[in-house]
């Protein structure tokens, strides 16, 4: 069961760029945004990756503000250190995940959350 003493939210590379090339961006930061808020309230921790901001620009706003951010290179989060560092840090075994691109950054993050025993 998941509670919230050791639960975390991880988005998913929800940047400038990669939103902007949805059809219809507005519904999935406006729903994001949600989730983050409802997070937020119930004081479960947020992690955001982005996947090379220098090319794909920043989290959008308002997503990013004072949230903890990991940046990457590959499409798991789970390949960069910081990452994982930072999961075991908040010492949380349950990952609420979400993002865009999902058919490989999010697929590959979770698959690999797995492996490494995170639910």
């Amino acid at each position: 069961m998941i509670t919230v003493n050791d639960s975390v939210l991880v988005l998913i590379d929800i940047q400038e760029k990669l939103v902007n090339m949805l059809n219809k961006p507005e519904p999935v930061v406006d729903a994001t945004g949600k989730l983050l808020a409802a997070a937020n309230i119930m004081e479960i921790p947020v992690v955001l990756s982005e996947q090379y901001p220098q090319g794909l620009g920043q989290t959008v706003l308002p997503l990013n503000e004072g949230n903890t951010v990991v940046e990457k290179t590959s499409f798991s989060a789970v390949q960069e250190p910081d990452f994982i560092s930072k999961l075991k840090e908040l010492n949380c075994k349950n990952v609420i995940l979400g993002g865009i691109e999902t058919h490989i950054c999010v697929y590959q993050t979770a698959i690999e959350l797995m492996e490494n025993g995170f639910n």
